[in-house]
């Protein structure tokens, strides 16, 4: 494996770690994910069962993303022709994540903490996948 496959591999695992920490609040009390949400300047916490659903299944399909990329990080000459699309969509998520977040009101700093290490990292990613040379990358999956 060369620097370059060890470096990116590294990085989808720092990526993924960063993901699958959204597993903790999964088990976090509903009082708990309230009283974040009033100490970041929310306002109140709309208490329901969609909201306890939406809140726990989004941080679980951030969690099974981390996932998908802690599998992708441990043979990256593997799944090398994975890790573009994936990052390329990264870049559609965090457009269509900045469209939700502008009509749902968010705060900037909100908007910028979590656009930015999306576009970040993904263009880091696709940065170190292209110093790859293709003839090194295994072409089956």
């Amino acid at each position: 494996m060369t620097r370059t496959h060890r470096q990116l591999a590294g990085f989808l695992r720092l990526n993924a770690l960063i993901l699958l920490s959204a597993v903790i609040p999964l088990f976090f009390p509903t009082e708990w994910m309230a009283a974040i949400h009033c100490g970041l300047g929310l306002g109140p916490f709309p208490s329901g069962p969609l909201t306890d659903y939406l809140t726990r299944s989004a941080a679980a399909c951030y969690a099974l993303h981390g996932g998908v990329l802690w599998l992708i990080g441990g043979d990256v000459r593997r799944y090398q022709p994975l890790i573009r699309p994936v990052y390329c969509l990264h870049l559609l998520f965090a457009i269509g994540i900045l469209g939700i977040d502008l009509v749902a009101g968010m705060p900037t700093w909100w908007i910028v903490l979590e656009i930015t290490p999306i576009i970040s990292f993904a263009l880091a990613a696709l940065w170190l996948n292209s110093r790859i040379n293709p003839q090194s990358a295994s072409t089956t999956i």
